[in-house]
């Protein structure tokens, strides 16, 4: 009978563009750009027990995040049907020019609902724990996307709205840095 059964083993490969606007405050300066960035990501499952991996390189920005993931699915049979999953993480962001290094552990969820059977809705947020480093200073962040999904067998393409903030504090001086826009990609599941 175990030959029937489908494989306990699922993989997703994406690919997004991510378009926003980058609105920094401080005690004395308030600045406001748009950016773009291209980020990827990989997961692998086994069951209801997966493992993620997501890059992005930010040009524009000047920074990268590499991000890891272990990820429990406790309501749903596959990544590509209705389910919840919970996520704890690593994001380590890094300047170009080496002057900082953020190493952020995050607890995060993801819901995801088909609507229809090709079409759906997914919701993921990430809370970024406290953290001191020498350039932001003691530093937390937290991340929202939520969006619109239709797929085409195992092609899956999709369109999110994208927030993170991020407080820091440095020699009793406060900045935040609001990131807001949209994201759209592409998803692969073998």
């Amino acid at each position: 009978l175990t030959i029937n059964t489908p494989s306990p083993y699922e993989f997703v490969l994406s690919a997004a563009l991510q378009n926003y606007d980058i609105e920094i405050l401080s005690a004395s300066t308030s600045t406001s750009t748009s950016q773009s960035v291209i980020v990827g990501d990989i997961s692998a499952y086994s069951r209801f027990i997966g493992i993620s991996l997501e890059h992005s390189n930010n040009h524009s920005e000047k920074f990268n995040d590499l991000t890891g993931l272990f990820n429990l699915r406790i309501f749903g049979n596959t990544v590509q049907g209705s389910h919840l999953t919970l996520h704890y993480g690593l994001r380590t962001r890094t300047a170009n020019d080496g002057s900082y290094r953020l190493n952020q552990p995050f607890p995060a969820a993801t819901l995801q609902i088909y609507m229809m059977k090709y079409f759906g809705i997914q919701g993921h947020y990430r809370a970024y724990t406290s953290v001191a480093e020498s350039f932001y200073g003691e530093t937390t962040a937290d991340e929202l996307t939520y969006g619109v999904f239709i797929e085409y067998g195992a092609l899956r393409i999709f369109g999110d709205v994208y927030q993170e903030r991020q407080n820091s504090k440095l020699n009793n001086i406060e900045s935040n840095i609001k990131r807001e826009g949209a994201r759209a990609g592409i998803k692969v599941y073998f």
